[in-house]
């Protein structure tokens, strides 16, 4: 087993201590909380993990597990792009998700969790279809970081929705298995999705074509569930 001291080396910010939500991860962790809010509602810190250690509630669709393991190497082959400004890439993206991550209670609160997540649905398709469109020998701003933008506004919408429509009116003794299962789909969903993606092969534009099929279908399931809930309200 690894020991806490063997992480002080590696570690940027250092290894923190144990961490206290060791329930949610496989192996050693450590957390480090670097800010807190004055009314400690927002926590900003860093997570090691040991080598083995793993997260259970990472939630990876299957459209975007293969976006983020193929655009990565779309941007170091096609713009020169080393790993660190790859990864930086993603700055949009990960803006956009933040800002409407913050706001996302009050947005489910007003137009309910089915709603939300069609809407992010809908954003997300049309992120990727973007880059599906997307002229690669153009600049990064226009074939890669716009279309970030509504990826990033898609990402913020479902995370959240994607999750609580999987336990919606279980009983309080059955939320946590719904849960999981839940978790469960989403971590085999993604690696299903890679592989089909990567089965079809051909160059870029083809793998973002068929993770823009992926996201029609997630499309059409989320305007059921709306379109059920409808009607069950007019009953």
């Amino acid at each position: 087993m690894t020991k806490y001291t063997e992480l002080k080396n590696g570690a940027i910010f250092g290894p923190g201590i144990p961490n206290p939500f060791s329930q949610f991860f496989i192996g050693d962790t450590f957390l480090n909380t670097l800010t807190q809010s004055p009314d400690e509602k927002i926590n900003i810190g860093t997570v090691d993990f040991a080598p083995g250690a793993r997260n259970n509630w990472h939630i990876h669709l299957m459209s975007m597990l293969s976006f983020w393991f193929l655009l990565p190497q779309m941007m170091q082959s096609q713009y020169g792009f080393n790993a660190l400004q790859a990864g930086l890439a993603f700055f949009p993206l990960t803006v956009i998700m933040f800002l409407i991550s913050m706001r996302l209670p009050m947005i489910t609160a007003k137009f309910g969790q089915t709603k939300t997540l069609l809407f992010g649905e809908i954003m997300l398709g049309l992120g990727m279809l973007l880059l599906a469109l997307a002229n690669f020998n153009a600049s990064y701003w226009s074939a890669i970081a716009l279309p970030m933008v509504f990826l990033g506004i898609g990402q913020g919408f479902i995370l959240s929705p994607v999750t609580s429509l999987g336990i919606y009116e279980t009983s309080n003794e059955l939320a946590g298995i719904a849960s999981g299962i839940t978790n469960t789909m989403h971590q085999i969903g993604g690696p299903i999705g890679l592989s089909l993606v990567l089965m079809v092969g051909g160059n870029i534009h083809t793998n973002l074509w068929v993770m823009f099929s992926f996201i029609v279908v997630a499309i059409v399931i989320a305007l059921f569930l709306v379109l059920q809930q409808d009607i069950e309200y007019q009953k």
